[in-house]
């Protein structure tokens, strides 16, 4: 006869690693990873869990569970009291110091709750009441982001029980790490796009004034003077820089895949003059030669006349 119960054991550890491992895979965003890791040690691991996220120097609770209902109602709280600073002698203060699991074996509520001084966290506590607790540092990258508080009302915590803890800490610390980044660049797109929206108002605000009133003077004035010609440029130009302003939400919605062509038959030979003549005033303060040359008969093509200028 063999005893194969450490090894079904193994398995039974590792297979739930590998699907807590999907389900954090899938999750988008720290708020849904968090809620997933705090529901993953209830039943496998502990009857109660706590993922607080480091911030300022102090914990903020970020997600909790309970097998208890009643119970978990009550944690619940917890994360609306915000950040707050644990007494010297409480685990968490612990493993800011060490980086390393802090174990409760008996009498976990009395010692925890007399380290603390949050009162939505020790009311908490107090109707959990566990007899053994499990503290566990999310390290990422280096840097501790957070601590898993595990749980349970009796039996303590084996040698097994931490080993399994510390590997789901370990997945848990790397998935939230990600999540935190995929945030800020959710942030920096949000921000990116805010300013596009800003700076193109403002801009456009100039430009429609310049567009009007060259076309204003357009009307009172010969179109075959040199004047004139050199208003209608600066109208041509005017409306260039208007799509050039548009173009600054162009990369929204190309990030959305909402960006729209409108495509027509053009004559290439119309694009070309339209831009030599918006680029001769430059050409001729700097005195280059600037020389374009067209077949004739060109066939049109199928483009958008903005973008393609």
């Amino acid at each position: 006869l063999r005893d194969v119960s450490v090894r079904k054991k193994f398995e039974q550890h590792q297979a739930f690693l590998a699907a807590a491992g999907e389900k954090l895979a899938a999750s988008f965003g720290s708020g849904e990873v968090l809620e997933n890791v705090a529901d993953l040690p209830v039943s496998a691991l502990a009857d109660g869990c706590i993922l607080e996220s480091r911030i300022d120097e102090g914990y903020k609770a970020g997600a909790v569970a309970h097998s208890d209902p009643a119970i978990e109602e009550a944690l619940r709280r917890i994360p609306a009291a915000g950040v707050r600073h644990p007494l010297p002698a409480h685990p968490l203060s612990e493993i800011v110091r060490t980086r390393a699991s802090v174990t409760l074996q008996t009498d976990a509520a009395a010692r925890i709750i007399e380290a603390s001084a949050n009162p939505s966290y020790i009311a908490g506590l107090k109707m959990m009441n566990p007899e053994t607790a499990l503290f566990l540092p999310l390290i990422a990258r280096g840097h501790l982001i957070g601590v898993l508080s595990l749980f349970r009302d009796s039996r303590g915590f084996d040698g097994d029980d931490i080993a399994f803890a510390e590997d789901l800490a370990r997945l848990a610390a790397l998935a939230l790490d990600n999540s935190l980044l995929l945030d800020t660049v959710r942030a920096s797109l949000r921000s990116r796009e805010e300013m596009a929206g800003v700076v193109s108002h403002d801009l456009r605000n100039p430009v429609a004034a310049v567009k009007m009133l060259s076309r204003a003077v357009l009307s009172e004035m010969d179109g075959g003077t040199g004047q004139a010609q050199n208003i209608l440029l600066i109208a041509k130009a005017a409306e260039q820089m208007d799509g050039l302003i548009r173009d600054l939400l162009v990369v929204s919605r190309l990030d959305a895949g909402k960006l729209t062509i409108h495509q027509e038959p053009t004559d290439p030979s119309s694009l070309l003059t339209g831009s030599l003549q918006t680029l001769l005033p430059l050409v001729e303060e700097k005195a280059i030669k600037l020389d374009m040359q067209l077949e004739i008969g060109l066939p049109k093509v199928l483009a958008d006349r903005e973008r393609i200028q």
